[in-house]
């Protein structure tokens, strides 16, 4: 079972997210803060963060290279509202970019669709 790391201020998105990836067999630890993740990625190895870009103490935009930074390389899916941010990120090392809100099926797609770093189900 893979683990991912759901980095999100709002907590229902969090729990819909963590809900779809246990349906598909991932496991998934939801922080709602910038400083949360930086704690807990220097414990934790995840092989694959959802990043939203808009957080209360900063920009997931701006964090992309703390999570790079990591050893294990895990593939970054960012939750963006803003469309503009999407080209951005995607220089900026995501791998991929989803809009908000998001659905369980555009989950799904970005799962099958996320460059082959890791094996994620489908």
């Amino acid at each position: 079972m893979e683990d991912v790391l759901i980095i999100n201020d709002e907590v229902d998105s969090c729990l819909f997210l963590a809900d779809i990836l246990k349906k598909l067999g991932l496991k998934a630890n939801a922080v709602n803060s910038l400083a949360d993740a930086k704690e807990i990625m220097s414990i934790k190895s995840y092989s694959l963060v959802f990043l939203d870009n808009a957080l209360r103490d900063g920009s997931g935009l701006d964090f992309v290279s703390n999570i790079k930074a990591q050893t294990y390389d895990p593939t970054i899916i960012m939750l963006t509202a803003n469309m503009s941010d999407q080209q951005k990120a995607l220089q900026s090392g995501v791998d991929l970019c989803i809009d908000k809100p998001f659905s369980q099926h555009s989950i799904v797609h970005a799962l099958w669709n996320v460059p082959e770093k890791h094996n994620y189900p489908n």
